[in-house]
């Protein structure tokens, strides 16, 4: 009678594991971080200052607080243009320090992408122009990106100095992951 119910025991067990089992893979599948319909995109932005305030702070030499705006054109790996209009506050000392902002893309089609970001721009080395990164986070989008959710990283390279005579041109690469409701 026993080995009977040893047996039955084992069918039982083997039952639950199998729905554990399934139930362990339906969990990883549904929470892993590379969801269906997710999108991953890499483009650069080339672009240059077209508003920028700077103000001094008393007994801090070289530290500045501010806003600046940036321009440019934004050009995906597959060819995809964008405009962009970027809109930062910032507080440096000798040029490197902490920025955050807003910056929307508006596409050929008139469809734009909202994101909030904020970085970190780095001492420069030795005879060169100042780097940076940072990271965003969509917050909107109308027409073809209604409804965008997702994140970004990026690196920033100045190209040319912010002078009387050049508008401080940077050199900005991207990748987001993200994704759009069905429709």
């Amino acid at each position: 009678m026993n080995m009977g119910f040893i047996k039955e025991s084992g069918k039982g067990i083997k039952r639950w594991g199998a729905f554990f089992s399934a139930l362990v893979v339906s969990v990883w599948v549904l929470t892993s971080p590379v969801q269906a319909g997710e999108t991953t995109r890499k483009w650069k932005i080339n672009n240059h200052i077209t508003k920028m305030q700077a103000i001094p702070i008393p007994g801090a030499p070289g530290r500045v607080i501010g806003f600046y705006e940036r321009q440019g054109k934004a050009v995906f790996e597959d060819g995809e243009t964008a405009s962009q209009v970027l809109r930062c506050t910032f507080d440096m000392v000798q040029g490197a320090g902490p920025f955050q902002g807003y910056g929307l893309l508006t596409y050929g089609d008139g469809s734009t992408t909202l994101m909030k970001i904020h970085g970190i721009m780095n001492p420069p080395e030795e005879g060169k122009l100042p780097t940076g990164k940072g990271t965003g986070k969509y917050m909107g989008g109308t027409g073809g990106y209604e409804g965008i959710q997702g994140n970004m990283s990026f690196t920033v390279q100045i190209l040319t100095p912010v002078t009387e005579g050049s508008k401080g041109e940077a050199l900005v690469e991207l990748t987001a992951t993200y994704t759009l409701p069905e429709k």
